[in-house]
């Protein structure tokens, strides 16, 4: 999606033809000002052997985001955990310098790695009634804060 700065609705229906199954989901989304902090997350696709991935013809398009370390991922906006299996999960940071930043998350996760504005994190054992990993950034020296959340399923 290309949006200017605002407040969007995205809403995606997707159908199963062989069982006639569908399922919605909306997604509420925040397209930051040019130059206001920001902060996406996303879960590392577990088995990315499953999934087909389908880039745009290259006409007018951006580079796939979606790189750690040279190599590309297959983010999961949702993740199933098993506990006591690491789960990886990053988090996309612009316009924040890394040595600015403090972290609430919660449950409790550990940094991995960081390059740049991405960070990757292993989350920790989650309750097993937990449903979502909550994320606040907080810019050192200001009252300004980022909270975003992650929806989860722990097994």
């Amino acid at each position: 999606l290309r949006l200017p700065p605002g407040s969007y609705a995205l809403k995606t229906l997707v159908r199963v033809l062989e069982s006639d199954a569908n399922g919605y989901q909306r997604t509420n989304i925040e397209v930051p000002r040019n130059g206001d902090v920001s902060l996406a997350p996303f879960f590392m696709s577990g088995d990315e052997s499953e999934w087909l991935m389908v880039k745009a013809d290259g006409k007018d398009t951006a580079p796939y985001p979606f790189v750690l370390d040279g190599n590309s991922f297959i983010p999961a906006v949702k993740a199933t955990l098993r506990r006591g299996e690491p789960r990886l999960f990053t988090v996309f940071v612009n316009n924040a310098e890394p040595d600015e930043i403090t972290w609430d998350i919660a449950p409790r996760a550990t940094l991995v790695s960081q390059n740049g504005g991405k960070f990757v994190f292993a989350l920790e054992s989650p309750a097993t009634d937990m449903r979502e990993v909550a994320i606040t950034m907080r810019k050192k020296g200001s009252s300004d804060a980022r909270t975003v959340t992650i929806p989860i399923e722990v097994e």
